[in-house]
């Protein structure tokens, strides 16, 4: 116990000369912070792999605010489709959703689009990766600012992860992370 504790002390000694902070909950004796930045690291790459498939450009920010009550309607649809029958006898249902998901691809058009199944689909398998990515994010302040920042601009260019990830603050995070490992 005295041996575990003066490692934990001189790792936070040494973790002052990255210039970064470890939360506390980082030092429990059954959390490994590698673990902890590499899962956010593997969230933020299959995110952004997935972002690159998308139809349409999408607006991350424009996904997360759309409204519960629209939300909804986007699942139902994701799950039922959009078909005459469907749209004869849930015209509300079938605007609420081409109301959200306009918000959420901007540049749909507005006329003549075919493709309502696919971008509702990626729509929602967007929301559920992005929400797990933001879990992800919640352990450390440098994660939570880097997917706030990289989901704000995303929808421009999906080519920036890789200087996301080369970023000061997350070489600095990984490199106490594996500092904290080798001397505990």
């Amino acid at each position: 116990m005295v041996k575990t504790r003066r490692a934990q002390l001189q790792a936070v000694l040494s973790i002052a000369s990255f210039g970064t902070t470890i939360p506390r909950i980082w030092w429990k004796q059954d959390t490994t912070l590698v673990l902890t930045v590499a899962g956010w690291k593997a969230h933020f790459q299959a995110w952004a792999t997935h972002a690159k498939n998308c139809p349409l450009s999408l607006h991350f920010v424009a996904l997360e605010s759309v409204a519960t009550t629209h939300w909804q309607h986007v699942e139902a649809k994701a799950e039922h489709g959009f078909n005459a029958v469907s749209y004869c006898l849930n015209f509300v249902n079938d605007r609420k959703c081409k109301y959200a998901l306009r918000q959420v691809f901007p540049t749909m058009p507005t006329r003549g689009f075919k493709k309502w199944q696919e971008a509702t689909l990626h729509a929602v398998a967007t929301f559920r990766t992005v929400g797990s990515l933001r879990t992800a994010a919640e352990t450390h302040v440098v994660l939570k600012q880097l997917t706030s920042a990289y989901l704000a601009v995303a929808h421009e260019s999906f080519d920036h992860i890789e200087s996301y990830l080369s970023r000061e603050e997350f070489q600095a995070l990984e490199k106490s992370c594996r500092h904290c490992r080798a001397s505990a």
